[in-house]
Protein backbone atom coordinates (compact mmCIF):
# COMPACT_ATOMS: atom_id res chain seq x y z
CA UNK A 1 0.00 0.00 0.00
CA UNK A 2 3.05 2.41 0.66
CA UNK A 3 4.36 1.59 -2.94
CA UNK A 4 1.04 2.39 -4.49
CA UNK A 5 0.69 5.90 -2.27
CA UNK A 6 4.52 6.69 -3.64
CA UNK A 7 3.65 5.80 -7.18
CA UNK A 8 0.77 7.75 -7.04
CA UNK A 9 1.98 10.79 -5.55
CA UNK A 10 4.91 10.79 -7.75
CA UNK A 11 2.21 10.36 -10.86
CA UNK A 12 0.57 13.48 -9.52
CA UNK A 13 4.05 15.63 -8.91
CA UNK A 14 5.75 14.92 -11.86
CA UNK A 15 2.39 14.92 -14.42
CA UNK A 16 4.09 12.75 -16.57
CA UNK A 17 2.70 9.37 -16.79
CA UNK A 18 5.47 7.48 -19.05
CA UNK A 19 8.15 8.92 -16.82
CA UNK A 20 6.02 7.44 -13.94
CA UNK A 21 5.86 4.59 -15.57
CA UNK A 22 9.23 3.74 -16.39
CA UNK A 23 10.33 4.52 -12.92
CA UNK A 24 7.75 1.84 -11.60
CA UNK A 25 9.00 -0.57 -14.26
CA UNK A 26 12.67 -0.02 -13.34
CA UNK A 27 11.80 -0.53 -9.38
CA UNK A 28 10.23 -3.26 -9.75
CA UNK A 29 13.40 -5.01 -12.10
CA UNK A 30 10.97 -6.49 -14.44
CA UNK A 31 12.82 -5.23 -17.27
CA UNK A 32 16.48 -5.74 -15.43
CA UNK A 33 18.00 -4.32 -18.98
CA UNK A 34 15.85 -0.86 -19.14
CA UNK A 35 18.41 1.10 -17.17
CA UNK A 36 19.92 3.85 -19.37
CA UNK A 37 17.03 3.65 -22.21
CA UNK A 38 13.69 4.23 -22.91
CA UNK A 39 11.30 1.41 -22.04
CA UNK A 40 8.90 1.01 -25.27
CA UNK A 41 4.91 1.74 -25.02
CA UNK A 42 4.96 -1.84 -26.44
CA UNK A 43 7.19 -3.23 -23.69
CA UNK A 44 4.83 -1.13 -20.92
CA UNK A 45 1.60 -2.66 -22.60
CA UNK A 46 3.29 -6.47 -21.86
CA UNK A 47 4.23 -5.84 -18.48
CA UNK A 48 1.35 -4.22 -17.12
CA UNK A 49 -0.42 -7.49 -18.64
CA UNK A 50 1.55 -9.55 -15.89
CA UNK A 51 2.25 -6.53 -13.65
CA UNK A 52 -0.08 -5.49 -11.09
CA UNK A 53 1.71 -2.11 -9.63
CA UNK A 54 1.48 -1.09 -13.67
CA UNK A 55 -1.75 -1.78 -14.22
CA UNK A 56 -2.64 -0.12 -10.78
CA UNK A 57 -0.79 2.88 -11.77
CA UNK A 58 -2.31 3.36 -15.63
CA UNK A 59 -5.92 2.97 -13.54
CA UNK A 60 -5.46 5.43 -11.46
CA UNK A 61 -4.15 7.82 -14.39
CA UNK A 62 -7.68 7.97 -15.74
CA UNK A 63 -9.11 7.81 -12.77
CA UNK A 64 -11.55 10.61 -11.39
CA UNK A 65 -9.65 10.62 -8.00
CA UNK A 66 -6.11 11.64 -10.27
CA UNK A 67 -7.78 14.61 -12.24
CA UNK A 68 -9.26 15.98 -9.18
CA UNK A 69 -5.70 16.11 -7.71
CA UNK A 70 -4.32 17.83 -10.70
CA UNK A 71 -7.18 20.61 -10.36
CA UNK A 72 -6.13 20.81 -6.48
CA UNK A 73 -2.59 21.25 -7.58
CA UNK A 74 -3.32 23.69 -10.02
CA UNK A 75 -2.13 21.15 -13.31
CA UNK A 76 -4.98 20.47 -14.81
CA UNK A 77 -5.40 20.54 -18.52
CA UNK A 78 -8.19 23.12 -18.52
CA UNK A 79 -6.18 25.60 -16.09
CA UNK A 80 -3.56 24.87 -18.22
CA UNK A 81 -5.34 26.35 -21.18
CA UNK A 82 -6.97 28.68 -19.37
CA UNK A 83 -3.69 30.31 -18.34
Amino acid sequence: MVHQIGNRTGLVLCGDLGTAVRIVIRDAAVLPDADGRSVTPEEIRRIAVTNETVRELLRFAISDDYFYLREKLGTAIAKAAAA
